[in-house]
């Protein structure tokens, strides 16, 4: 199918591959709680196991955490990755975030992740290719951190094959 066409380059996530999937419904000051953010997280596990191979042991999710515990998170995750490396596959790592956030940084009901500590913590994962999806308003922001850069278009006819190295974020 189309679908699964479009998915076969997620399968590079493999065995080792990793997800770090997190949501926060809190709200911050001058916020609502968030109702879909922990059902959005779980969708987004569902399909990158599905459709995208990656083992379910290999996907940690996180609901509703302070901005410790996610890079305490990232660095365990990067202690695994280096375990797991192997010479002839490339590992990939996906971040993904659905909650609150303002332009500095993701809001964890009152406590604030700044964007600049969460892309060098992310930068630093031993992983070939990262894709950070941060579902969350203002998150666009992350695209101002100091070396980020857009990148040209591309169809997903012309990734077969493709060998890509690097971060790529969909804010």
């Amino acid at each position: 199918s189309s679908i699964a066409q479009a998915a076969s380059p997620i399968t590079a996530l493999g065995p080792t591959g990793a997800a770090l999937i997190i949501s926060s419904q809190r709200p911050g000051p001058g916020q609502d709680a968030l109702r879909w953010a922990a059902h959005d997280a779980g969708r987004v596990a569902a399909v990158f196991t599905e459709l995208g191979g990656l083992d379910p042991d290999r996907i940690t999710v996180l609901e509703d955490p302070d901005p410790s515990e996610i890079l305490d998170e990232i660095e365990a995750i990067a202690a695994d990755l280096k375990a797991r490396a192997r010479d002839d596959e490339p590992a990939a790592f996906l971040f993904y975030y659905s909650g609150h956030a303002r332009a500095r940084g993701l809001d964890l009901g009152g406590e604030i992740l700044q964007l600049d500590t969460l892309r060098a913590k992310l930068e630093e994962l031993p992983a070939s290719v990262r894709l950070v999806v941060l579902d969350a308003c203002q998150a666009g922001a992350v695209s101002g951190v100091k070396g980020a850069s857009p990148a040209a278009n591309f169809s997903t006819a012309s990734v077969a094959g493709l060998r890509a190295e690097g971060t790529a974020i969909i804010a």
